[in-house]
This record gives C-alpha cells, structure tokens and sequence, in this order.
C-alpha cells in the first residue's frame, strides 16, 4: 500500500510555507535529486529551461546547487535544499519535473502531484515509461529538449487533471493505520487486565 512506509508530515518552514501559500497560479517544483548537480547541466539545456520556465504563468521554485542561476527571471525562486516530501504535499504545488529517481517518484505519487520526467541515469528511464504507462506524467527527452515542447507538456499535464487524479492513493493506508492503532490499544488494555 503506497504512502505507508512514508515518514510522517512535517510542518514547512515559515518562509518557504509563505512563499507557497502567496502563489496566485500554483508552484511547479523542479529537481533532479541528489546524484546529479543541475548547475553541471550543458549550459545549452539550463537555458532552454529558464526560457520556458519564464514564459509560464507559474512560479518556479528550483533545487539549485549554487547561489546564482543564469538567466533567472522574477517567477523563479532557487534553493539548495527543500524538504521535498513535504513540500510535494502543498496544495499550491502543481507539477513535480524531476529525473524520475524512484523515491522522488514515489513521494510524489504519495502527495498526489503529477510529473513530467527528464531521466538522467540507472532505473530512472525505467521509472519515467511508468510514467506514461500509468498516466501520471510525461517524458521528456533532454538530449531533444526545447522550450516549446517543455512548455507543452507541463500544459499538457497541469491542464488535464487526470494526470492528477491518477496520482492519488487508495484510502486503505489511512484505513490500515486506524486498525494498527486500534489493535495496539487493545493489546495495552488486555495487558492490564
């Protein structure tokens, strides 16, 4: 049952939190995970990306390993770490871009939020087809990246809310939760009898 080995909720630091909450349009969230430095990307596709980030009606905030970012534009906001399984449980968040590692992939699908996939390494290109197959997002090739298409799919998938609904989980693990704590409870009391 997926979300059950997730750890539990915690509260987003206050700017951060501020930051999310006063989004007039929603948050698309960007991270390539913690084996690849997105300021090693061929400068070529870190511009494509700022060029369609900035073209979008969205903020974007961004995991970026450095202090500056070239070309960054207003609607961008970078940090060097952010609580990501958190974070992907906002409601301002509208789409997760990642490079489809499996634990990103699965703390997305556990807040419900959508992806587009940009796989880089190892099962990552595996995890991505799932993606598609499943409905919960899109692949998109960097080597064939263009602002255009980017922009199109993250339209394509913020603008279909099916790839949202096919995201969520199953009601059971709360379910499941409920009856653990129910069977713990009456183990405690039968003990004390």
């Amino acid at each position: 049952m997926g979300g059950l080995h997730q750890k539990p909720d915690k509260e987003l630091p206050s700017d951060l939190k501020s930051y999310l909450d006063s989004s007039q349009n929603g948050v698309i969230y960007i991270s390539f995970g913690t084996n690849v430095d997105p300021s090693l990307l061929p400068p070529e596709i870190i511009q494509t990306l700022v060029n369609a980030f900035s073209k979008l009606p969205y903020d974007i905030l961004w995991k970026w390993n450095k202090d500056e970012l070239p070309g960054r534009t207003s609607n961008i906001r970078i940090s060097k770490w952010l609580p990501q399984s958190d974070l992907l449980k906002h409601p301002k968040i509208k789409l997760f871009i990642t490079q489809g590692g499996l634990q990103s992939t699965d703390e997305a699908i556990t807040a419900g939020v959508p992806l587009i996939g940009m796989p880089m390494l190892g099962d990552q290109w595996f995890n991505v087809e799932r993606y598609e197959y499943h409905k919960i997002g899109i692949r998109i090739d960097m080597k064939i990246l263009t602002a255009e298409k980017l922009i199109k799919a993250i339209n394509t998938v913020i603008g279909d809310d099916s790839y949202r609904r096919n995201t969520e989980l199953d009601p059971y693990p709360q379910l499941l939760y409920t009856w653990v704590d129910c069977t713990k409870n009456l183990t405690k009391n039968y003990q004390q009898i």
